[in-house]
């Protein structure tokens, strides 16, 4: 197998005596290029830099530093399973691997949707989320079974929601959007 070698050619070498050494070099680029490349190949078609994949190859333990302009792309494990990040000087966001409870789940980027079902009551029934959200942004709800009644949304914290009807108890459904 060719090994790359940095230190070929040396200055004082002759073309005559390290070709052999270049053009090892240049089959072991070609190897290393085609991992993840379209490989250089004769012709026309040379692969133009393209990607077929990106193969990361460690994990990182932490998020790394970006300063400026810059956005990295990089993988962590989360959970013991490697999930890909992307950062800036702003914020770290994860882009895969999110997780689906029963009543909840999370996507990308620290989304959580919770959903389940309640009472809506004309004096408005708390209804407790199973995990309380660090913001809740929006509580939508549906009136569920053979009932008609309008329902509504009153007050929304970031434990639960205050949900109404208008005559009468009425089963829904809601589903919460927070982080």
């Amino acid at each position: 197998m060719t090994v790359y070698n940095a230190a070929i050619p040396q200055p004082g070498d002759l073309i005559s005596n390290s070709q052999s050494q270049i053009l090892g070099n240049f089959i072991q680029l070609n190897t290393q290029f085609a991992i993840d490349h379209t490989a250089f190949n004769t012709g026309t078609g040379n692969g133009d830099g393209f990607h077929k994949q990106v193969t990361l190859n460690v994990p990182l333990g932490a998020d790394p530093v970006v300063a400026g302009d810059k956005g990295v792309v990089y993988d962590k494990k989360v959970a013991g399973v490697s999930q890909l990040f992307f950062a800036n000087s702003a914020i770290a966001t994860q882009l895969t691997g999110y997780s689906v409870t029963a009543s909840q789940a999370t996507a990308s980027g620290g989304l959580i949707l919770q959903y389940g079902v309640g009472t809506a009551t004309v004096a408005g029934a708390t209804i407790t989320f199973p995990t309380a959200f660090a913001h809740c942004y929006s509580v939508q709800i549906c009136g569920r079974g053979t009932a008609s009644r309008v329902v509504g949304v009153g007050a929304i914290a970031a434990a639960n929601f205050v949900a109404y009807s208008n005559g009468g108890n009425q089963d829904i459904y809601y589903l919460a959007i927070g982080n």
